[in-house]
């Protein structure tokens, strides 16, 4: 779930108030399910991403760690091993020193907490400028030169604004 790129891997969204977890990939247009032994990338609106029981995962915080499990079965966690394959076994079927597959960091290069934090306070800070209104464009002063856009099937012969 690194970010080495300017856009996301993955975007995690919650569903609803009971805080059951959707992970998106805004790149692939994918939720992640897991299928009968497997994690997949499935291709689903986010109304069918919402009702597959596969696809909603739980957030546990263990020792300054995110670990992800399956809503449905609480033993099916999101895992990786040292060479990235993914952990197909359920965590109880895996010994103590390997659970740390399933301890994932997220990463935000571009959060700042500080301005995060004024944001949510409602006080805009002085240093962000203002936005600025942008000049008229110079075409909605005068009117358009060629009438209407469209002649549907008439086939008009073009004049420049001076009338020729």
């Amino acid at each position: 779930m690194i970010c080495a790129t300017s856009e996301a891997n993955l975007t995690i969204s919650t569903r609803g108030l009971s805080l059951d977890l959707l992970i998106h990939s805004p790149v692939q247009d994918m939720y992640l399910c897991f299928n009968r032994s497997r994690l997949v990338g499935r291709r689903l609106t986010r109304f069918q991403a919402e009702r597959q029981p596969n696809c909603l995962f739980k957030e546990e915080f263990v020792d300054g760690y995110n670990r992800y499990h399956l809503v449905k079965n609480e033993d099916r966690y999101i895992g990786f091993n040292r060479r990235g394959a993914q952990m197909r076994r359920g965590k109880s079927n895996l010994p103590e020193r390997q659970h740390k597959c399933f301890s994932l960091l997220k990463e935000a290069h571009d959060f700042d907490i500080n301005r995060h934090n004024t944001v949510i306070a409602g006080t805009v800070p002085k240093w962000r400028p203002q936005r600025r209104l942008r000049p008229p464009s110079q075409n909605s002063i005068k009117p358009p030169c060629h009438g209407v856009r469209h002649h549907h099937g008439r086939h008009q012969r073009r004049r420049n604004c001076e009338g020729t």
